[in-house]
Order: C-alpha cells, then structure tokens, then sequence
C-alpha cells in the first residue's frame, strides 16, 4: 500500500539524514532584513548539533516545481552555490554546491513527514498570528495533502533513491 510505502520511505530517510555530517544549527532559522538590506538571524534557544544544512533546507530544499510552504529561494542551484561560497569565506568546511542542494532537500523530506504542529492546527484552527480559524485549517490540510503527495512521488525520483 501506499501508506505502508511511505513509512519505508520515511524509515530509509531518517537512517540517511541521522548519518548526515554536522553543525551547529538553530533550527528554526527565519531570518529577516534590516532597512540597509542586512540579512539578521540569530536566535538560540533551538541551537544544537543537527544535520549541516539544516537551516538551509527550508530555502533550498522545498521542492522548487511545487512550493509548498512558500519560503524557498529560486534557483535552488545558485542560491545553493551562494551559500557555499559564503560558508567557505567565513573559514567553514568547503561543500560544493550540488551536494549542499542534495543534503537540503533531504533534509527537508525528512522534516515534512513530521506533521504534528500542522495536523493540530488542520483540526482545530488555533494559530497565535491569525484568528481565522476556517481559514487555518483550510490552509494546514492543503499543505499536509501538499507534502505528503511531494513525499510519495519524491521516492520515485532519481535524486532521492541514490543515497536511499
């Protein structure tokens, strides 16, 4: 079955991802910009060791044919590209662009089968930025039908079984 197929999936990519290098990650890196264009970051109550591009991955990750969260830079490839570069510069391990771009959407498969934050608010609404609550769950189930149908087609592309 579907369903059992996906779980397989699942298990296979959290064995990849647990095997991944890392770093220190915030991991719940939303950055911002300052009025002269400085990008700001910084927040450290999540900071652990976790897989390398996880604070990437929700900008180079996502699915660039099937945005689902909306937060992805295009192109994956050349901000991938940039972000290495930038990481070098700052005395970081040298990681070509490609492989910060395969690690990024691994990692981000593997962060979009955990829905539980998003399951709550498909049943009740209740989100701390919207009162809405029709309109939330709405939203929450169209993004959890979203993921998931990108999860089950993305264990049949190339990308995904090479590691897997």
């Amino acid at each position: 079955s579907k369903i059992r197929s996906l779980g397989g999936f699942a298990r296979r990519l959290h064995d990849v991802v647990t095997d991944m290098p890392k770093a220190l990650c915030n991991e719940e890196l939303h950055p911002g910009w300052r009025a002269d264009g400085t990008l700001v970051a910084f927040d450290l109550h999540c900071t652990r060791a976790s897989p390398r591009f996880l604070d990437i991955s929700n900008y180079i990750g996502e699915p660039e044919s099937q945005a689902i969260w909306g937060r992805a830079l295009s192109p994956r490839m050349k901000w991938a590209r940039v972000y290495g570069e930038a990481l070098a510069a700052a005395g970081g391990p040298s990681v070509d662009a490609a492989t910060i771009l395969h690690e990024s959407r691994l990692v981000w498969m593997a962060f979009s089968f955990q829905l539980a934050w998003c399951l709550q608010v498909a049943i009740d609404g209740k989100i701390n930025w919207s009162e809405d609550r029709e309109k939330n769950k709405a939203s929450a189930r169209s993004k959890i039908l979203a993921q998931l149908a990108y999860l089950a087609e993305a264990q049949e592309k190339a990308w995904c079984e090479g590691p897997l």
